[in-house]
C-alpha cells in the first residue's frame, strides 16, 4: 500500500501541475517533494529527471542558490530511482539478491520514512532562510498546447498503479502500459504508427522549435543498451574477481563482522569504495553484493535485509561521488559543479545515516 500511496499522489500532483504550476510557495520544499513522487512513479534515471528538472526549472526560477536547488532535485529524484517498481536499480538489486521486487519496495519505503521527514524539515528551513524567487515560465501552457490533456492520458500510468497493487510482474505491467500508451498516442495525440514505433525504438522527442524540446524527451529501447552493457561488464568483473580470488583478502576482512550494525557499516564503506572505483551505480551494486554476500550469510542476515542495505548505501551514495556517473552526468548536463550540490542533497546521506543509527539503537536496546 505504501507504493500505491506514492503513485496516487503522483497522479494528483501531475494534474495539478498542468493547470496550476508545480513550483509555488516554498520552491525547495516543493521541488524535492515533486521529484520524489514523480521519480517514484516513473522510476526515472537520475540523468533524465535532473535534465528535465533543470531545463524546466531554469525557465520558472530566478535561482539565487542553484546548488541548493539541484541538491533538492537530485535527492528527490533518487527517492524513486531507489524504490520505484519501474526503477532499473531496484530491479537490479532484486536480481542480485534473488529477492521479490515488491517486498523490497515495501521495506525500502519503510526505511525511507525518517530521512524523508528530516529532508522535508531541512528543505523547509532552507526555504525560509534562503528563498528562491519564482516566475511563470509558461511551461504549463506549452504542455497544454503540445498535448491533448485528459483523464485518458493517465490510463497507462493507472495500469502500472493497479497492477502494482496485485504485484503483477513489472515486465507484464510495462508491456500493457506501453501498448495502451501507443494506442492513445495514435488516436488522441495524433501520432502515426510509424512515429510511435520510432519513439519506442529510438526515444520520444518533439519538434526542435517546440519550447518543451529539451524538457520532454528520451526513452526508447536503444537508450537501454548502454545500461545493459554496464551491468554485463559489472557482472563480468565480479566473476573475474571471484574466479581469480583477487579480492579474497578483502572478503576475509569482511567476514570478521559480528553485528548487524557493523555489517551495515561495512556495506556502506564497501559501497563507497566500489562506487568510487567503478564510477557507476550498477558496478557499485554488483561488486558490493558479491563482496558482502558471504558476510551476510555468516551472520544469518536474510537476503531481504541485504537487498535493503544495498539500496540504502551504494544506490544513493553513488550520487555523492563527483566522478561517478550518477553525479557526473546530471551535473555535466546542467553545466554546474559536480560537488557544489552535495551538502544540500539531504536525503542521499540521511538515508544511510538514519539506517545505521536505527540498527545501533536496536543493538543497544537488546543488550
Amino acid at each position: 500500500m505504501e507504493t500505491v500511496f506514492g503513485l496516487v499522489i503522483t497522479f494528483v500532483m501531475l494534474m495539478f501541475s498542468i493547470y496550476k504550476g508545480i513550483f509555488i510557495g516554498y520552491p525547495l520544499l516543493i521541488s524535492f517533494f515533486i521529484f520524489v513522487i514523480l521519480s517514484l512513479h516513473k522510476g526515472y534515471s537520475i540523468k533524465a529527471i535532473s535534465k528535465m528538472a533543470y531545463d524546466g526549472g531554469k525557465k520558472s526560477f530566478v535561482v539565487l542558490k542553484i546548488f541548493i536547488l539541484i541538491g533538492a532535485i537530485t535527492a528527490g529524484a533518487y527517492f524513486g530511482d531507489r524504490c520505484s517498481p519501474m526503477s532499473s536499480s531496484a530491479n537490479l538489486i532484486a536480481k542480485l539478491t534473488e529477492t521479490e521486487l515488491f517486498i523490497n519496495i515495501k521495506n525500502m519505503l519503510k526505511s525511507a520514512v525518517l530521512p524523508f521527514i528530516l529532508s522535508l524539515i531541512l528543505y523547509f528551513v532552507v526555504s525560509l532562510s534562503s528563498p528562491l524567487n519564482t516566475a511563470s515560465g509558461g511551461i504549463d501552457k506549452a504542455i497544454v498546447k503540445s498535448f491533448e490533456i485528459s483523464i485518458l492520458a493517465l490510463l497507462p500510468s493507472i495500469i502500472i498503479l493497479v497492477l502494482s497493487i496485485f504485484r503483477v510482474n513489472v515486465k507484464i505491467s510495462m508491456f500493457l502500459s506501453i501498448a495502451l500508451a501507443s494506442v492513445l498516442s495514435i488516436y488522441i495525440q495524433g501520432y502515426t504508427i510509424n512515429e510511435v514505433l520510432y519513439f519506442i525504438l529510438m526515444g520520444f522527442h518533439l519538434d526542435f522549435a517546440n519550447p518543451l524540446y529539451l524538457i520532454i524527451k528520451g526513452g526508447g529501447i536503444i537508450s537501454m543498451l548502454r545500461p545493459a552493457i554496464v551491468v554485463f561488464i559489472s557482472c563480468s568483473l565480479a566473476g573475474i574477481f571471484e574466479g581469480t580470488k583477487t579480492l579474497q583478502s578483502v572478503e576475509k576482512l569482511l567476514l570478521k563482522v559480528n553485528s548487524r550494525s557493523s555489517l551495515f557499516l561495512y556495506t556502506t564503506i564497501v559501497s563507497i569504495l566500489t562506487a568510487a572505483f567503478g564510477s557507476n551505480q550498477s558496478i557499485a551494486a554488483v561488486l558490493t553484493a558479491s563482496l558482502m554476500d558471504k558476510a551476510y550469510k555468516q551472520n544469518s542476515v536474510d537476503k531481504y535485509q541485504m537487498a535493503l542495505d544495498l539500496e540504502n548505501t551504494g544506490i544513493v551514495l553513488s550520487a555523492l561521488i563527483p566522478w561517478n556517473l550518477a553525479a557526473f552526468v546530471p551535473t555535466s548536463t546542467m553545466d554546474v559543479s559536480p560537488v557544489g550540490f552535495i551538502p544540500y542533497a539531504f536525503y542521499l546521506y540521511l538515508l544511510p545515516i538514519t539506517s545505521y543509527a536505527i540498527l545501533r539503537y536496536r543493538k543497544n536496546s537488546t543488550n
